[in-house]
């Protein structure tokens, strides 16, 4: 092991960019191994992918020495109880345009099967495993090292890279194009909330709460949606 935030600059951008090639080909690994042990429930799928990607996020961060404790513990309260605010106050009205679209009907076959199956797995998920399974790496291994090396520019080069890495969904056709330009605005907000408060307050704490309470709430919303549409539906016929 060794500490990445020794090493120059263009050893540092090339271990990085193995850190997300590592992290995308497990997760598409951890997702064949789940099919081929022919997991169907869309909650244990997810559980259980987020719970390994969370073991290798960790493990990364041993291997390069970055200081795991340190990055979760509580600072600068009172700037991260603000970010928190921001970042619940915006996660509702995202929730709140996620259930008008899907009650719309526009989303609903695409949400329906994770909403009937495993709800409560797949919430327990949300509520816990979502954030750490992607903000461990972008953010306390990427952003981390970054900012020692370009201070805030730090930002919008992890905005770049993480943009970059969900439009990868779109070459390996596991989100359409429309689906990827109809989310980016949502997907920078949220990562430069969770982004800014880490440069600011030197910790994930917050961030991770963040994220993890955002994608709950969008969920809640298409649940309720989904529900709202059927109870209709049912009454219609």
């Amino acid at each position: 092991m060794f500490n990445i935030l020794e090493t120059n600059l263009f050893l540092i951008i090339i271990l990085l960019l193995m850190s997300i090639i590592i992290y995308y080909t497990v997760s598409k690994l951890i997702g064949k191994l789940i099919k081929i042990c022919k997991v169907k429930q869309t909650g244990v799928e997810l559980f259980i992918s987020k719970f390994l990607l969370i073991i290798l996020n960790l493990t990364l961060m041993v291997f390069v020495k970055i200081k795991i404790k340190d990055l979760l513990s509580i600072k600068e309260l009172r700037t991260g109880i603000i970010f928190l605010i921001i970042g619940f106050l915006f996660s509702i009205l995202i929730a709140f345009l996620t259930y008008q679209v899907v009650k719309k009907n526009s989303l609903v076959n695409n949400y329906r099967k994770m909403v009937k199956e495993s709800p409560f797995l797949i919430f327990l998920t949300l509520i816990l495993l979502v954030g750490p399974a992607e903000d461990l790496l972008f953010i306390g291994i990427l952003q981390h090292v970054l900012m020692q090396k370009f201070d805030w520019i730090a930002i919008p080069i992890y905005l770049i890279i993480f943009t970059f890495y969900h439009y990868i969904n779109v070459l390996c056709g596991a989100e359409s194009k429309q689906e990827f330009w109809g989310m980016l605005p949502i997907r920078l907000m949220i990562s430069f909330i969770l982004s800014f408060s880490f440069y600011k307050t030197n910790t994930l704490i917050y961030g991770l709460i963040i994220h993890n309470i955002f994608d709950t709430l969008c969920f809640l919303g298409i649940s309720i949606a989904v529900k709202s549409t059927k109870e209709n539906t049912t009454i219609t016929q």
